[in-house]
């Protein structure tokens, strides 16, 4: 596994795990930290299924082996990046507690 050098600058941009194959086929996974002018971009070609050279988006901040981190590294990776492994069940939760107060 490798860190993707050091991280001592402030994270700007949206922080993203992805995973697949690399040309040998071995999997992997990387937390990639997206340049905010690129996410938009970056989001259309993921949904596209369209193939990305991550680091046109942004600076890989970690790579591991495997297609998901274990629950001892993705603990690490919140604390060091500020990471949320649930934000998309957050928003959720918080988009339907905000249509409920609404009604």
């Amino acid at each position: 596994m490798d860190k993707g050098g050091d991280n001592e600058e402030q994270i700007t941009g949206v922080i993203e795990l992805c995973s697949g194959y690399d040309p040998d086929d071995n999997p992997f996974f990387v937390y990639i930290e997206i340049r905010p002018d690129m996410f938009e971009e970056y989001l259309w070609r993921h949904r596209k299924k369209l193939p990305l050279e991550l680091t046109d988006y942004g600076t890989i901040l970690y790579r591991g082996d495997g297609l998901q981190p274990d629950a001892a590294l993705k603990a690490e990776l919140e604390a060091k990046f500020g990471i949320n492994h649930n934000f998309e069940k957050d928003l959720d939760k918080e988009i339907i507690k905000q249509k409920s107060q609404k009604l």
